[in-house]
């Protein structure tokens, strides 16, 4: 077992203001000693390194700029299907086939839209 940093546990008054009495007319309680033992901690220093690097590692933030630059090229898909659609508009029946387009790239760009979103909350 490894030597320990101080050899006296550490002590701590506890105020009687700060406990809590059942009722008003209870007397004052005295003063009490709370008793911390030692905390021993056991291993090498290199593996706690790791272990909060891996940690820390985990916790931060990934970059999301794939996921905007996705979502952002994916907004002049849709306005270009837009002005396709407004163009074959004047075409009468053969205009169905701009609209769909333009519902099918309406779904994807709210799918990179998402996946931007859950990037940037995680």
């Amino acid at each position: 077992m490894p030597t320990p940093i101080g050899q006296s546990a550490l002590s701590v008054e506890v105020p009687p203001e700060n406990l809590e009495v059942g009722s008003a007319s209870a007397p004052t309680p005295a003063l009490q000693t709370i008793t911390i033992p030692p905390v021993y901690i056991e291993g090498e220093a290199a593996s706690a390194r790791r272990l909060v690097a891996a940690h820390d590692a985990a916790r931060a933030q990934r970059s999301c700029l794939s996921e905007g630059a996705t979502a952002a090229f994916g907004a002049l898909e849709v306005a270009a299907a837009a002005a396709t659609t407004a163009i074959a508009s004047s075409l009468g029946p053969l205009a169905a086939v701009p609209l769909a387009t333009l519902a099918t790239t309406s779904y994807s760009e709210g799918q990179k839209l998402r996946a931007f979103y859950n990037c940037e909350t995680e």
